[in-house]
Formats: C-alpha cells, structure tokens, sequence
C-alpha cells in the first residue's frame, strides 16, 4: 500500500496538458483531479487525491469518473460552487467531501475538480472576510469627515468590531514629546501605558503579534502580561519609516483562532485609516487655502513647490493657470509650456480622467478617477492616483485642482513580495527534488562501487566506473547543500563574543593553513563589543569565509587576513565590521554582481550555495556582507549591527 501513493508522473500523452502544468496540480496541497468532461473520464490526479483516496495513478487514468466520485455528475455543476459528494477509496469506507469545479474551456471541454473534508472547509473564514469588508467600507466611508478627533472616535469603535478586541488605542506622535501619546481608546481607564517611549519606537515599525509565552520586547507588551492580556497586536500608522502613530488591538479573554486572518484585516485596517488621515489632511489644506481665494485662487506657493504630489490648476475653461515642480517632473513639462495649454494636452490618460474633469467643470457631482496610466511628454507610461478637488466659492467655480502622486513604487513593491513569494515556492519545491533525487544518487553510487571492485585493474571500463561514482559524489553532495539551503532555519539568538568566536575559527584551522601555504593573521580590537547573534550561524559564514580563501589561494598559498573595526551608521546605531581578506586571483567580473545568489561559485566542485547561505544567516542578523575584489586580491566585508537589546523574532527569515 505504501507504494501506492508515491508522487504522481505526468503522463506523456502529447494531447494530454504539459508536465509542467500537470506537476501544478501538486504544488497544491488540496486533493484535485483533472477531467475530460466530454467522455467522463478521469485523466490525472494530484498527490493529495492519491494520498486522500489509497488509489495509484494507474488505477484513475483513463477511468470514468465513478471509480471516484460514483453517481456524482460534474458536468452539471456551476464553476466555484460547494457539492456535497461521496468520495470512493481503494478498499476503504468512502468518505463525505465538499467538491468544486473549475472549467478550462481554452484546454478543449476539461476541468479540475478539488475536494476537500467538511471539516476543513472555510465557510467561516469567508464569513468573516465579508463582515471585514464592511468594516473596511465603514472606514472608507469617514473620508468625509475632516475632524481629526471624530475621525478618531469612531476609527477606533469600527477597529473594535472588525477586531473582536477587548481594547483598542491610538497613540499618536506628538512635536512636544520624543514618544507616542494615547489620544483615543475604547476603555478608560486602560491598563495599558499612556506614553510609549522613544526607545520602543524602533521595535514597533511594522506589525507585532504578542501573546503569553512568546518573547517581549517593549514596554507595552511588558505592561500587557502583568495585566493579564492573553494577545495584543501593534501596527503603525502613516508611511513607511515616517511613523506617525500605533494602532493597538487587545484581548484579555483568548487569542484570535486565525492568526492569518487577524494580521490580514489588521494590516487592511492600518492601511485604510493612514489614507482616511492623509486624505484628511490634504483636503484640509486644500479647503483652507480656498477659503482664503476672493474672486481667484490663492495657493500657498510653499506647499505646491515642497510637496511631493504633482498639482495642476485649472480655470473653468479647462486650461492650466499654475502647475508645480513636482508635477513638472512627473509629465515632463516645464511650467512655461504647461500653463495655458488644455489639461487634456498635458495630462494625457484614460478617456474617464477627462469625463470627471469635465463633470467637474460643469459644477455635477464626481467620482475622482483613482490609479490612471499617465503618458509622460517623452512617451513614458507610469501609474499614477488622480485626485480632482474643485475649488468653489459658494455656487461658482473657481478653480479645479488636480492632484497627481505617482504609486510606480507601490508597483515595484508588489512585485518584489510576488518575487519572494514565488522564491519560497522554489525553495520549498528544490528541498522535495533534493530528498527525492538523492537517495537513488546514493544507491546508484552504492552499485558502481561494488562494480568497481569487480573489474580488473587493466579493464578499460574501470576508468568509467570511477569517473561516474566520482560524479554520483559530487551530486550527492550538490543534493545534501541544497537540502541545507532549503531548510528553513530560526537563530537563537545571544550575546557572542566576536573575538572569542574568531580566535577560535583560527585555531581549528592552523593545520590546514600549514598544509595549504597560508599565512593566516587575525587583527581584532581588544575592547571589541558583543553582539546579539547565533554563534553558531555566525561561526558558519567566517568557515565557509575562510575556506573560500584558502581555496582561492591554492596550490601557491598566500596570505589571509581578518580584521576588526569598530564605526557608527548615519543612523547613530554603533556597528562592527570584519573584513576577511585573502591574496588570492580575484573573482571575475561577469559574476561578481552575482556571487551572493544560489548555484554561482568560481569552484569546479563547489556548490555555490556557500555566500548564498551567509547572506541569508548575515541578514537575519540585521546586518550586510558586501564584496571587494582586484586582480591579486578578495575581501569580504560584514557588517554587524552593536544591538543595545535582543533582536525581534521578527528579524528571522522564516518568519
């Protein structure tokens, strides 16, 4: 039974789907089965179906569906809804499953259909996902209100029933006070601090979860344990690295059951009210500017010249009367071509951006028309948020204002989370091939030793045997580092001794520095401070650091060479960096820009996961490993931050 349910091959009928989009099916972990809804006929199934069900592959292809599903009809089904069904199984009680259906009409009549156990089925997770959007909607719904205090009140009241939280806080950061400032909470008194200081701030730039038995490291979740708070939750508010608040969720009874859906609808939350604020205060600005306009416009010259936001001015004729530099930048117009010239000629977007600047012309309610892709004078399209604010004095229009602010950044950002995505799915998919290739690497190896020790000394296969061991080696050990590389890994951090640390790397490799010619010197300040870290990781990077030196250097020899400095970052934090230098070759050009990523090494048996690795373990201690080389020469410089307290859990990769 066992061999049953191994990994499924694609099949390799060519009017069957490709292997690659056949393999898809199981990247999934929910069983599925492909379909030829024409004949009935079943034509894959995914490893979890297998798994699910004790059937082989060969037992479904090419099977009516009833081998699975009995008198189950899926062709009668609509797209994406729940079917109750009766799942068969190989010589086991069929089970009760909740089934769905997904046409491929481009790939001839077939379909996927998935299935998963009642149980498992997230019915509630998507009730509560629509009762989030209503809270979200309310929130949206408070860019009407300008007073920041109201906005507070009820931003906080609308938290609290999205959240299910016992209590929430707003602390806000005020110019008279180096800290947070409560200004807004659900529950007076409260048992958490009124006034978080300065030295939190650092520790709570993105979201934290808290609950009893996990690491504290503020003040505030500090506070919440002794208050007997079972979870608390922080995430700022306002742009990044430009805190300008904390929204903070508690609840004194249980944590939330889906701490996935929790920090989802937490984010969304943080996200909307930072927009309900700065929407706040744009219109704010703009309103109290319009109200200083007798008979025209008056804008303060200062704000159009210093904010970031593209802003054009228009007359009731549609025409440009003032445009600032950034909006200059962003279309590529200078103001002496742009003033008096038709919007329509400068602001070149969708056919909707002209109808709402038209409604708005007219004095008829608007829709502002959101992310328009914008053409630059020189061709260049980019995304950007249109804002149309007209400007009136009682009924009459006077101007029609335009803000721009280019999101191009925003863009880049999802992509680069879509890319690191994308890369854990490769890592978690290299770490199964791996596994899955290196045992019949080991057992042929196995073969041609035996093999080996069969044949003749002067038999002419001899030399092909050994060479096809020595490769079945290498690739047992590329498999073995990529396992290595693929898992997922959590430093333990505490405070390491630098010194200590690399006194002793130097003395367990003396001997080979003697075998291999190498002058190995090590120059550390004496009063060099301590470091939160893995000694264990860190210890990991200067082995692989040196090896790649002594490697370099050989069969010559050379001269090795790590050194210690002690410097302070623009940002005022205290750092250390070691710099592991060697009189080796250098590293070529063409790819030196890459020697940080998987599989590229300067070694014909090397792996090149090496520096990939340490580039891992170096950044989960918020530090940086940059690169040096010359003809006659490499170094390697690490930058290790001087921590004044333990690092956040947070700082782990796989977290």
């Amino acid at each position: 039974m066992v061999a049953r349910n191994t990994t499924p091959r694609p099949s390799r009928n060519p009017d069957a789907l490709s292997e690659a989009n056949l393999e898809f099916l199981n990247l999934t972990s929910q069983a599925a089965i492909l379909l030829d809804l024409s004949t009935g006929t079943i034509l894959y199934a995914n490893s979890a179906f297998l798994r699910l069900t004790a059937f082989s592959l060969q037992d479904l292809t090419a099977k009516p569906i009833s081998v699975s599903l009995g008198d189950a009809a899926p062709s009668t089904w609509l797209d994406g809804d729940d079917v109750n069904v009766w799942l068969q199984r190989y010589k086991r009680p069929a089970i009760p499953v909740i089934a769905q259906i997904y046409r491929l009409e481009a790939m001839r009549p077939w379909a996927i259909v998935s299935m998963i156990l009642p149980d498992a089925h997230p019915l509630r997770r998507r009730r509560r996902q629509l009762s989030a959007l209503d809270s979200i909607i309310d929130l949206i719904a408070l860019l009407d209100e300008t007073e920041p205090d109201v906005l507070l009140r009820r931003c906080t009241f609308i938290v609290q029933g999205l959240m299910e939280a016992d209590e929430v806080i707003f602390y806000q950061a005020l110019s008279s006070e180096l800290g947070l400032r409560k200004v807004a909470g659900t529950q007076s008194p409260s048992s958490l601090p009124e006034f978080l200081s300065i030295n939190d701030i650092p520790r709570l730039t993105e979201l934290t979860l808290w609950a009893p038995g996990r690491r504290m490291h503020t003040e505030l979740q500090r506070r919440a344990r002794a208050s007997g708070v079972q979870y608390l939750a922080c995430i700022p508010i306002g742009q990044t690295r430009a805190i300008s608040g904390l929204l903070v969720t508690a609840h004194a009874s249980a944590a939330p059951t889906d701490e996935e859906l929790y920090a989802a609808l937490l984010t969304a939350s943080a996200g909307a009210i930072t927009s309900i604020f700065q929407q706040s205060l744009r219109f704010n600005e703009i309103r109290q500017q319009a109200g200083k306009i007798s008979g025209r416009l008056k804008i303060q010259n200062s704000i159009l010249e210093n904010t970031e936001q593209g802003v054009l001015v228009l007359n009731q004729e549609l025409k440009v009367i003032e445009i600032n530099p950034a909006a200059e930048i962003l279309l590529d117009y200078t103001a002496s071509e742009a003033v008096g010239q038709l919007v329509e000629h400068i602001l070149i977007g969708s056919g909707y951006l002209m109808q709402a600047l038209e409604s708005a012309c007219r004095g008829l309610p608007t829709h502002n028309p959101g992310i328009v892709m914008l053409h630059r004078r020189n061709g260049v399209v980019f995304p950007a948020r249109v804002q149309i604010l007209p400007v009136m004095e009682g009924d009459a229009l006077l101007a029609i204002t335009v803000l721009i602010n280019d999101t191009s950044e925003q863009v880049r950002s999802r992509t680069r989370t879509q890319q690191l995505e994308h890369r854990a799915l490769l890592g978690e998919f290299s770490a199964v091939f791996a596994h899955e290739v290196r045992n019949p690497i080991n057992n042929i190896s196995t073969g041609l030793q035996f093999l080996e020790m069969d044949l003749a000394p002067e038999d002419p296969n001899l030399d092909v045997v050994r060479r096809a061991r020595e490769d079945c080696n290498r690739l047992s050990r590329l498999m073995s580092s990529l396992l290595e590389f693929s898992k997922p890994f959590a430093p333990k951090f505490e405070a390491v001794d630098l010194r200590s640390l690399l006194q002793r790397l130097m003395d367990r490799w003396r001997a080979a520095f003697s075998r291999a010619r190498v002058n190995a010197q090590l120059e550390v300040d004496i009063h060099l401070p301590w470091v939160w870290g893995d000694p264990q990781l860190l210890e990991q990077v200067f082995t692989n650091l040196i090896s790649n030196a002594v490697d370099a250097m050989s069969p010559d020899g050379g001269v090795l060479t790590i050194r210690t400095q002690i410097g302070v970052a623009s940002s005022g934090h205290g750092h250390i960096e070691i710099m592991v230098s060697d009189t080796g070759p250098g590293i070529p050009d063409e790819i030196r820009s890459h020697i940080f990523e998987p599989f590229v090494t300067t070694k014909s048996q090397g792996t090149g996961l090496g520096l990939a690795f340490s580039k891992r373990i170096v950044t989960a201690h918020r530090g940086t490993i940059t690169l040096e080389s010359y003809i006659g020469g490499t170094i390697f410089h690490i930058v290790l931050p001087i921590s004044e307290g333990e690092p956040d859990e947070s700082d782990s990769p796989d977290r």
